[in-house]
């Protein structure tokens, strides 16, 4: 992830923000699995890097989560209307 600084002036913020999503977003996208706690560490395994990685899993595992029970939900829906 970009580690430039974050600006003060409102506007230079948001745009800053605006580029650390974008980084953030395309990371999840790749699925790559983070293992520094911060840009240029290394590789390592603190505790840290393996709670961040397993709320990240977690998140996507409640994110499928609800998919599947919409799509649960739909099929019965569909199921009815075919039925009734």
């Amino acid at each position: 992830m970009d580690m430039e600084k974050e600006p003060e002036r409102y506007y230079d913020w948001m745009l800053w923000k605006m580029r650390q999503d974008k980084v953030r977003s395309e990371n999840l996208k790749s699925n790559e699995i983070d293992r520094t706690s911060k840009l240029g560490e290394g590789i390592s395994t603190s505790d840290k890097v393996l709670t961040r990685e397993i709320n990240k899993i977690k998140k996507q595992v409640n994110k499928i989560d609800k998919n599947l029970e919409e799509l649960l939900d739909a099929i019965v829906q569909l199921q009815k209307q075919k039925d009734g």
